[in-house]
């Protein structure tokens, strides 16, 4: 690499630094809770924060034995849950000399694609949102 393509790439990396370090943004509050499938715990999955207010950005967390823990913008949200597991018995079998278990949605539309649930994040309110989610 030519010496002026290295400056310029230093030049660019140090005018990408400069715009990231002014505001520091909407103030992010913690919150945690857990997450259960029919009274157990959900063994893992993703939960995402859609804030009503569009000038706010979404947030996606991968969870682990239905606990959970993220910062998020003050205001209401509604919030997705997604988590897979494999279907005993079956495999894809489309990849010659392969055999792939089949895995599938098993947490309903209610409670992701078209979810009911929703919270309100504020500043010193309760911190903590639990999800006990039912198969019905």
């Amino acid at each position: 690499m030519c010496r002026c393509s290295v400056s310029l790439l230093v030049l660019l990396a140090g005018i990408s630094l400069v715009g990231c370090g002014g505001s520091q943004g909407p103030a992010t509050y913690p919150v945690q809770g857990t997450i259960t499938f029919d009274g157990v715990p959900v063994a893992q999955g993703q939960i995402i924060f859609r804030p009503v207010d569009t000038q706010l950005l979404p947030q996606a967390v991968n969870f682990t034995d239905g606990k959970y823990t993220v910062r998020l913008n003050a205001g209401q949200q509604a919030v997705s849950i997604t988590a897979t597991r494999e279907v005993p018995g079956k495999f894809d079998t489309s990849n010659p000399g392969e055999q792939t278990p089949v895995v599938e949605q098993y947490i309903p539309d209610k409670y992701n694609a078209r979810t009911e649930l929703q919270i309100d994040v504020s500043k010193g309110g309760q911190a903590e949102f639990n999800f006990d989610l039912t198969s019905n």
